[in-house]
């Protein structure tokens, strides 16, 4: 999962729950991206060359 790291209460928040799904049983990382804000993250993920969006195709298809 991915987020903005300028957004500090949903760093927090996403930090949680990654936390909550990997205690959980289930394969999570976190990320928190510094040079995008959270629409330019948004943007990214429809960007095939996009690190972003290659970290969430690796994550679906592994």
């Amino acid at each position: 999962m991915y987020v903005a790291s300028g957004r500090s209460g949903a760093v927090t928040q996403t930090s949680v729950f990654n936390k909550a799904l990997n205690e959980a049983g289930t394969r999570s990382t976190m990320h928190a991206i510094d040079e995008l804000n959270h629409k330019e993250m948004n943007a990214a993920m429809s960007d095939p060359k996009s690190p972003i969006a290659q970290g969430i195709l690796k994550a679906i298809l592994n």
